[in-house]
C-alpha cells in the first residue's frame, strides 16, 4: 500500500509543472541537488585518484624507457668499439 501511494505521489509530482510546486519544488531541488552534488564530488575524487595512479604508472614506464635507452646506448658504444678492434685485427693480418 505504501509503495503504491509513493508511486502515485511521485507520478503526481512529476506531472505537475515544477514552477507550480512552490516550496515543494525548492525542497526537491535542495534534496536532489545535494544528492547530485555528493555523487559528483565522489566521482571527481575517484577520477582524481585514478588520474594520479595513471600519472605514476606513466612516470614509472618513462623511467623504465630511459633505463633501456641508456643500456642500448652503452651496448651500441661497446659494439662500435668491438667493431673497430676487429677492423684493426683484420688490418694486421697479412694479405688483407
Amino acid at each position: 500500500m505504501t509503495k503504491i501511494l509513493g508511486t502515485n505521489m511521485a507520478t503526481f509530482i512529476i506531472t505537475i509543472p515544477i514552477n507550480r510546486l512552490g516550496f515543494l519544488a525548492e525542497i526537491l531541488r535542495r534534496y536532489f541537488g545535494n544528492i547530485i552534488s555528493g555523487e559528483l564530488l565522489e566521482a571527481a575524487d575517484r577520477l582524481a585518484k585514478e588520474r594520479g595512479a595513471l600519472i605514476r604508472k606513466a612516470e614509472y614506464k618513462m623511467d623504465q624507457l630511459k633505463i633501456v635507452m641508456a643500456q642500448l646506448k652503452q651496448a651500441t658504444q661497446k659494439l662500435n668499439e668491438t667493431k673497430e678492434a676487429l677492423d684493426e685485427c683484420k688490418a694486421r693480418i697479412p694479405g688483407n
